[in-house]
């Protein structure tokens, strides 16, 4: 741990961070406060964990060299935000990215960086650009949703098709929109995935292949709720579609992923002789 008293505060100011940040994210991002809340709270809890990691070592070993090449990076990223006009903030974002990691070199050595690239891009770079990534997962998504969908209805017996992501039935389409396609529900699950992994795993391999885990899971909880939705459609008509029936089930949809999600753990069981070698 670094000796004196003022590199000890800006130390804690690094891990502090996210909070110091929130009313430059929250001004520049255009998205909406529960998306910004709950990505901030997944960023802010894993630099909690980080830190809780290296003090149990207390294995900071500062790295003047990796601190310096990231700062230059960050000059060299400013300047090109300068020099190509960039009117959308992505050069200052990734220079401000830089200076963190630079910041984290210098205090407390490069492996504690590395393990703060995550919490800081999901804060620094993510959060700024949500809705751009949600553009361009939506409608992959929604594609994939709207094939698996198909391909279970048919099971049902109905006489189904469907084209990129509008699904046809008889004489009438029905489109998968950016609402049905369950990206709005992944900020929700990004974060209990993480809670889950964290809580069971003390592997960082199998904390990484459990949370990898969430995104086949929200694809088939998405697409049995727009199976239901459609059966509902087939015997209420357009009440199925309603904004409070699809608030509810992707509610449902959460709380449902959230339970496969844990029960997936048993796929990335620890051997308990390891366990307790571990402790």
């Amino acid at each position: 741990m670094p000796q004196n008293d003022t590199t000890k505060a800006i130390f804690t100011g690094i891990i502090c961070l996210p909070v110091v940040f929130y009313p430059f994210i929250a001004g520049i991002a255009s998205v909406s406060d529960s998306e910004f809340m709950v990505l901030w709270l997944l960023a802010a809890g894993m630099l909690l964990n980080v830190f809780r990691g290296f003090r149990k070592t207390w294995n900071f070993k500062p790295s003047n060299s990796i601190g310096w090449i990231m700062m230059t990076a960050a000059v060299a990223l400013i300047w090109c935000g300068i020099l190509t006009g960039n009117k959308t903030a992505v050069f200052f974002n990734l220079s401000l990215l830089a200076l963190m990691l630079s910041l984290a070199a210098w205090l407390a050595g490069t492996g504690f960086m590395l393990k703060t690239l995550l919490p800081f891009t999901v804060f620094i770079i993510i959060l700024p650009f949500l809705n751009y990534f949600h553009y361009l997962l939506s409608y992959p998504l929604c594609v994939i949703c709207a094939g698996f969908t198909v391909t279970l209805l048919k099971i049902f017996g109905l006489q189904v098709s469907n084209e990129a992501a509008v699904i046809i039935m008889g004489g009438q389409k029905i489109s998968i929109t950016t609402a049905c396609s369950g990206i709005f529900q992944l900020e929700a699950m990004l974060l209990l995935g993480w809670l889950i992994v964290v809580s069971v795993h003390r592997n960082i391999w199998r904390r990484a292949a459990h949370f990898i885990m969430i995104f086949p899971i929200v694809i088939f909880m998405n697409t049995l709720r727009l199976t239901a939705v459609i059966l509902l459609y087939m015997n209420i008509g357009d009440a199925a579609f309603s904004y409070k029936l699809h608030t509810v089930m992707g509610f449902v949809m959460v709380i449902l992923a959230a339970l496969l999600m844990w029960s997936c753990r048993l796929l990335f069981k620890e051997d308990e002789v390891k366990k307790d070698v571990q402790e």
